[in-house]
């Protein structure tokens, strides 16, 4: 199985300036399981960061899912995913999401 990456970059008004396809293949053991200190899909940790969406999903905390906690790798280091989280919803607001797509 394959993937692709889409990278977007944007200008400072939020145009699209370039963009870059990557194709890989995928590791379906990672997609199911992470190795001791490593982390998956890195926006299910960013959810936990914030309020309005834990409530909205009535989510609990990060220990409480097996998919996440297996790892043992709640926290990266280097990475504040409570930023992240942000510039992920500001990135689908620049590109055109509505609301409703984001929520």
């Amino acid at each position: 199985r394959f993937g692709k990456f889409i990278e977007i970059n944007f200008n400072a008004k939020g145009f699209i300036t370039g963009t870059k396809i990557s194709n890989y293949l995928l590791e379906t053991t990672r997609v199911v399981a992470q190795n001791e200190t490593e982390r998956g899909f890195h926006i299910f940790y960013q959810l936990f960061t914030d309020d309005k969406y834990r409530k909205k999903y009535n989510l609990s905390k990060p220990d409480d899912y097996e998919y996440i906690n297996k790892s043992g790798c709640m926290i990266a280091d280097g990475i504040d995913d409570k930023k992240e989280f942000k510039d992920t919803l500001k990135s689908m607001q620049v590109i055109g999401f509505s609301e409703e797509e984001i929520d």
